[in-house]
Parts: C-alpha cells; structure tokens; sequence
C-alpha cells in the first residue's frame, strides 16, 4: 500500500467472534469509505507526477540529455497504470472482506436463530365431543354452560362432570380426559312418549361409543347408531352392535311399557385398545346403569367399558335391590364387580309337618320360622315319609318377609 495512504485506525479493527457465541460484527462504512478515497487520490496524484519528471529539462551544467523515447514514457505510464492496478486490487480486496464478513455474520445470526427455535410443544388439552338424540340439547361441563349438542370442547386433562339436557331429561356423566386424546359421548334423553307407544310396547334409544355402529334389535337390523327403536313388546331384546373391526357385542335390556330405554355399547376402535370389561357374578338379575344410562346387565359375561373410573349402579327393581359400585376399568383388562346381596328371611310351615331342604341343602322340620336366605328365588322342597313330596317356588326382596305353607295332605 503507498506510504500515503491511511491505516486503519484500532478503532477500525474487526473483532472475531467468539467460538461459544455468535457475535454482530459493526462495520463504519464512513471510515471504510474514507480509506477507499485515500487510496485513489493518493493514486491518482502519483500517476499525474511521474510524466512530469519525464519530461523536465536538466540544469545546464548537466551533460545534455537525450530526448525521451516515446516507447519509454509508454512503458512508465504502463508501470504506473500497474500501480494504480495494484491500489485497485487492494480496493478489491477489501470489498471482499467486507463481503465476507458481511455473510459470515449473516450466516451467525440464521444459525442462532434456527438453533435457538423451541421444538413444538405437546399438546396440554384433550377433546370432548357430545351428541345426544335428539340434537340440540344443552351441555353444561362441570357447571358451567358450553352450548347445544353435536359439540366438541378442548378441556383439562382429568375428570370432569358433563351434563345432558334439561329438567327431567337431564343427564350426568363423568368423563376423564387424557392430553392429546379424544373422548367422545353420547346422551339418550328422554323424550315424551305419552302418545308415541302402541298400549303393551316401549322404545329404545341405542348409541355407540364411537359412533356409526350397526345396529340390530332380536335380529332384525334397525339402522346406525344413534338410533330409537319404538314399539317394541314389553320384556328382554337382544341388542346385537357391530363396529367396522372387531366382535360385534351383544347385550340384553328389558323394555317397560310406555318407557324409553337408553343404552350406550362401546367398541373397541381398531388403531388399540381404548376400553375394557367388567364382570359380574350375581345370583340375581341385575341391570347396570351409570348415570342413569343402561349399559347392560349381569346376564352378559363380560361388558365394555371405557378406560378410566366409573360408578355403577346395580338395580332390581323387582326386588327392592340397588347398590352402586366405583370400578377401575383398564385398557384390555377384566375387572371383576363385587356383588354382596342383602339377607331376607322365609317362614315355613306344613301340615301335618315336613322336612323342608332349600336350595337343595336342609333346613330342618316345620315349623321353621324367619330362615334366613339372599333375596332372589329360591326353590323349596317339603317331605313326609307318608304323604309324599311337594315343591314350591318363592322370591325373597328386601324388607318383605315371605311367608310359606302347605298342606301335604291335598295333591
């Protein structure tokens, strides 16, 4: 570089950046530019001197000089056009640097940015969806208000307590949602069905969990689910629901006269398992709702369920009997529901006298009084080494007392 020029001062210095950080490198174009016009003025100024000197005469006590050669003068401006080629270079060079500089940092800051970008966050919320039959009923989740069915919600992961409909046709259910998951439901309400029924029949409301199951009644296929069967004769339909993949599941409801039976069945979906069953040994019949919705009955070996907590309720009508149950249900398991049934008590009497076997087993001779059985039916036998045998069949509820007695003497 000539002499002349400008070095750059230390604050002009370029600053690596450091090795564990990237760093913005500041540039001071004003200098940068300064340096620039320094070199070219202090080029420019040596290429107007030198043909000067060329072409100055020598002081006369000096031996007398040949005039220049032409081809020498172009040879001298050649070298000096080289010289400025040379400052020119250095322009070139430092422009490059610049340029470099410029996309290193560049190159720091993408790096930094990219880097530093936080990979996507799980989801913290699961889904619910509620439909109900028929549409349009309002949802309120753990009381507060969210709308009308077909609806679908972004929760909490946990429990929560959804509510169906309204006034008498309202119904509760508790549901667990799991984050990133979704849980759907489906409400049978109630509707008027006063003037709907044929005298002798009653309905059904039929889901599926999830919905778009087939569905059959006794054989005879009654649509999707959801569905409502109307007038079906009063007592026990096989309700038979098929999925796309999988067994179909069967279950049994009884049909009252001038009612409607709501029944949800689940299916397990086909990506895993997402339910399991439950199992109850019960010496009597029995219907289990939960949330007042039917979801079988102890007649089925085994029921589907959805995953999580739920609190059943054992009914028999007919007996007096309910009782309710909290039961654990995981993914692929059975989970045995525990059945104690209250004691009632028989009194039984013959004439002339017996010797009375219940169940099978002895009781002993009449007069026997306040025996005490579960409630249900129960089978007695009465004998008389003379007057022969006799059977009779008695059903014990709660808080009744049965009285039983017989006269062997009259076949």
């Amino acid at each position: 570089m000539p002499e002349n020029s400008a070095a750059p001062s230390e604050n002009d210095a370029i600053t690596p950046p450091r090795a564990t950080k990237a760093q913005v490198i500041h540039l001071d174009a004003s200098k940068t530019l300064a340096l620039f016009g320094s070199e070219q003025r202090t080029a420019e100024q040596k290429a107007a001197e030198r043909p000067s000197e060329l072409l100055s005469v020598a002081p006369a006590d000096d031996p007398p000089r040949r005039a220049p050669d032409p081809t020498t003068i172009g040879a001298r401006t050649a070298k000096s056009s080289a010289g400025g080629g040379r400052v020119i270079g250095v322009r070139g060079v430092l422009v490059g640097v610049l340029v470099i500089v410029v996309v290193a940092q560049g190159a720091f800051i993408a790096r930094e940015v990219l880097w530093s970008t936080p990979a996507a966050a799980a989801p913290e919320t699961g889904t619910l969806r509620v439909s109900s039959d028929p549409v349009g009923a309002p949802v309120v989740i753990d009381g507060v208000a969210q709308g009308t069915t077909p609806l679908e919600i972004e929760l909490a992961p946990g429990a929560h307590t959804v509510e169906v409909g309204s006034g008498a046709q309202a119904r509760s259910q508790s549901v667990t949602i799991n984050r990133g998951s979704t849980f759907a439901m489906h409400q049978g309400l109630t509707v008027p069905v006063a003037t709907k029924f044929e005298p002798g029949t009653g309905g059904l409301q039929i889901a599926s969990e999830p919905p778009g199951a087939r569905v059959s009644v006794d054989g005879t296929p009654q649509g999707i689910a959801p569905v409502t069967v109307m007038n079906l004769k009063v007592g026990d339909h096989v309700v038979t629901v098929r999925g796309n993949a999988g067994d179909p599941v069967n279950r049994t409801v009884q049909v009252s006269e001038g009612n409607m039976t709501s029944l949800v069945v689940a299916i397990t979906p086909p990506t895993g398992f997402a339910s399991g069953w439950i199992a109850l040994n019960s010496s009597i019949p029995l219907q289990i709702l939960e949330r007042g919705t039917i979801v079988g009955t102890s007649d089925t070996p085994r029921i589907l369920l959805p995953t999580g907590e739920h609190e059943l309720d054992l009914v028999n009508a007919e007996l007096g009997f309910r009782t309710t149950r909290s039961v654990q249900v995981l993914a692929g398991q059975t989970a045995a529901v525990p059945v104690k049934l209250p004691m009632g008590a028989i009194s039984i009497n013959a004439l002339p006298w017996a010797e009375v076997w219940v169940d099978g087993q002895p009781a002993g001779e009449t007069p026997i009084g306040n025996f005490s059985v579960t409630i249900g039916r129960h089978e007695l036998i009465f004998r008389h080494p003379e007057l022969g045998e006799q059977r009779r069949s008695v059903t014990v509820a709660v808080n009744n007392p049965v009285r039983v007695s017989v006269d062997l003497r009259k076949k």
